[in-house]
């Protein structure tokens, strides 16, 4: 994640709440805005969060609530057992009575009624299982047990509906599971480019797999900028798709747009299917070798010394990473450990500019190049997402019911249609 963005996602919740409300009639002139944040209080209880609803009406009007229904998009458990603390701008809730009966709500009923241009103000718990970035909805109405005239949203860009909690804190080689939805196995592999440092990271995984067939991996990338990331779950997809890019082409890693994705489809181009495993069996980015000599910007054979790295290809060609630039190995002389390469393969360039200095690793990647252009992938990319060769899939291409798993080094979404 960059710079723990928030994902607004203004038209995910307004669909939310269009399929929350019940169907009363409403003055226009009764408004609210709602905010819901962490406190930064993590205990036994879970995380604490603060929900304010504000009455947004006119001054001059006497548009009042009585009763809110908050509901978060995620399939996360809101714990009755922790503390709810509720206010009215301000002062302590006369009469508010809170209700977690319903999965994923909170009810407050029986409000002193809210007036305009005052707040009502919850804190409470979401259980520690909660992470992710839930989105929340509110129903507010006048009749203090749900009933009456119910309000409408006053400024949609003005509201804070996202609610950002972290899953865990991953190093390299480490692993978690999401406790809610799909189960998401989330494991941060080597730093793709051979680097060492493995800083802990905060890792979010924000999963609708079990009811959109959606879900979106993220980590902290200022702490992680060569980040590796496996995600696994059993589930059934049709279609499967990935995106790592906004739909203006920004990648998300780069401060694109998560709330706009650009989804490309697997069956529609073979570069998002991971290449072969390294002789580890496995897809994440590990050495061949270092470089024995300094490798100008124009050389195309070159000897690497392969002590601590995974074994020759069985087959060439393949792509590899030396540095930040894409190559093809074309051939490799296992006597000498000499490999011919084709340079600045999908649009990349000698890195660093000079050259590479000697002890350069040269890196086994899964992440093929397109060959051919499908939607929103044009030809000459070097894909940053590929879901691997034993994924679930039939003659007609990759979709069904077993265990999947997906390779990122770009922030992106996964799942299907």
């Amino acid at each position: 994640m960059n710079s723990l963005r928030r994902v607004v996602g203004i038209l995910l919740a307004m669909t939310f709440v269009a399929f929350a409300l019940p169907s009363y009639g409403g003055a226009t002139d009764k408004l609210y805005s709602i905010d819901v944040d962490p406190t930064g209080v993590v205990d036994q209880y879970g995380t604490q969060l603060r929900a304010t609803v504000s009455n947004a009406s006119p001054l001059q009007g006497n548009s009042q609530f009585s009763f809110v229904n908050l509901s978060v998009n995620l399939g996360w458990t809101l714990n009755p057992a922790g503390p709810v603390v509720i206010t009215e701008s301000g002062n302590p809730s006369p009469g508010g009575q809170p209700d977690f009966s319903v999965p994923g709500h909170l009810i407050i009923s029986n409000l002193y009624p809210v007036k305009p241009q005052q707040s009502l103000t919850v804190t409470f718990y979401v259980n520690s299982s909660a992470c992710g970035e839930g989105i929340w909805s509110v129903v507010a109405t006048t009749g203090s047990n749900g009933g009456g005239d119910i309000f409408t949203v006053a400024d949609e860009s003005a509201n804070d509906r996202s609610t950002l909690i972290p899953c865990g804190q991953l190093t390299c080689n480490t692993a978690l599971t999401v406790q809610y939805g799909a189960g998401v196995t989330v494991t941060r592999g080597p730093n793709w480019d051979g680097t060492t440092a493995c800083a802990a990271t905060d890792v979010f995984m924000t999963d609708t797999l079990t009811t959109n067939q959606k879900a979106y991996g993220d980590w902290k990338v200022s702490d992680a900028p060569s980040g590796a990331f496996r995600y696994g779950f059993t589930g059934s997809l049709t279609n499967p798709k990935v995106a790592w890019f906004d739909t203006n082409g920004d990648p998300f890693i780069a401060g694109g747009n998560p709330n706009l994705p650009a989804f490309v489809y697997v069956n529609a181009n073979p570069a998002l299917i991971c290449n072969p495993p390294n002789s580890q069996g496995d897809f994440f980015g590990r050495m061949y070798g270092k470089t024995v000599a300094f490798v100008s910007p124009t050389t195309t054979k070159f000897q690497i010394d392969p002590t601590g790295g995974v074994q020759k290809p069985p087959t060439l060609p393949v792509y590899a990473m030396l540095n930040g630039e894409v190559v093809q190995v074309t051939k490799w002389v296992t006597a000498t450990n000499t490999v011919t390469v084709v340079r600045a393969r999908a649009g990349t360039a000698a890195d660093p500019p000079g050259g590479a200095p000697a002890g350069t690793a040269l890196m086994y990647t899964p992440f093929g190049v397109t060959t051919v252009a499908s939607t929103n992938l044009p030809v000459n990319i070097q894909v940053k997402m590929c879901v691997t060769p034993d994924s679930p899939h039939g003659v007609s291409g990759f979709g069904g019911s077993g265990d999947w798993t997906y390779h990122d080094v770009g922030d992106g979404y996964f799942g299907g249609d």
